[in-house]
């Protein structure tokens, strides 16, 4: 389940805009600025979820393993 700010589970219609954003191909910084959000939740739902990630945690994860 996709959370915000204090494990929060962002609006749906947020998260559609983060996704109409990311096709617009903005940076994660104007995502995070124009949703409200801090840069880490935006790049959670950009970066982490194109390279195959449920969440940033699950990315992060996959970093220490390597």
């Amino acid at each position: 389940m996709p959370t915000g700010a204090m494990g929060r589970k962002l609006p749906e219609h947020i998260i559609q805009q983060i996704e109409g954003w990311l096709q617009e191909e903005l940076s994660v910084a104007e995502i995070a600025r124009r949703a409200h959000v801090s840069y880490a939740c935006a790049y959670g739902y950009t970066n982490v979820r194109q390279r195959g990630f449920e969440s940033l945690t699950a990315y992060q994860k996959h970093l220490a393993k390597e």
